[in-house]
């Protein structure tokens, strides 16, 4: 619901946005449909490194977990979480997972920021990708613990996700 609320403010802060801030070269193509203006993901806290470096940021880790860069964007990571989130429900509960949702999710911003900082290059990051994969990966461990009394279908289902998750990856980039 937090993700979908924030995609909604986007598209409201787009409306609100001074004409002088809006560039018309944002986006473009078949995965950017819906996409907000540059601007507006980052007044509403998308992980832009230069912002976290230089002004110490650092609560951009979180907001941008729930920031996504358009409808495909925010769609398959709704579609991961809707079907990975219920399974860990099933073991862990709901706090659990939400607990894990924030706490991958920041370290996935963290290692977005890292990653293209230290190669010194400005990005602007944002999804809730580091969290579905974060979920993903506790799902996993808990398969291979406990994988004879799981059954090998799980197993199948998770590695699925796992190559859904990269190849969207790989067609999605970075901005």
């Amino acid at each position: 619901g937090m993700i979908i609320a924030m995609f909604v403010a986007q598209f409201v802060s787009d409306l609100l946005l001074p004409a002088n801030f809006r560039n018309e070269n944002d986006g473009g193509g078949f995965m950017s449909i819906l996409l907000s203006f540059r601007y507006t993901y980052l007044r509403l806290g998308s992980n832009y490194n230069v912002y976290v470096l230089y002004f110490h940021e650092y609560w951009r880790f979180v907001t941008a977990c729930f920031i996504h860069f358009g409808l495909i964007h925010i769609l398959f990571n709704c579609w991961c979480l809707w079907d990975l989130g219920r399974l860990a429900e099933r073991f862990w509960g709901g706090r659990q997972v939400f607990a894990t949702f924030i706490l991958t999710g920041v370290a996935g911003s963290a290692a977005s920021f890292g990653w293209f900082t230290l190669r010194g290059l400005p990005a602007n990051s944002a999804g809730a990708s580091g969290a579905v994969c974060g979920i993903l990966g506790l799902l996993l461990g808990a398969y291979y613990r406990n994988r004879y009394h799981l059954g090998e279908h799980l197993g199948s289902h998770l590695i699925r996700w796992a190559v859904y998750i990269v190849v969207f990856g790989l067609v999605m980039g970075a901005d």
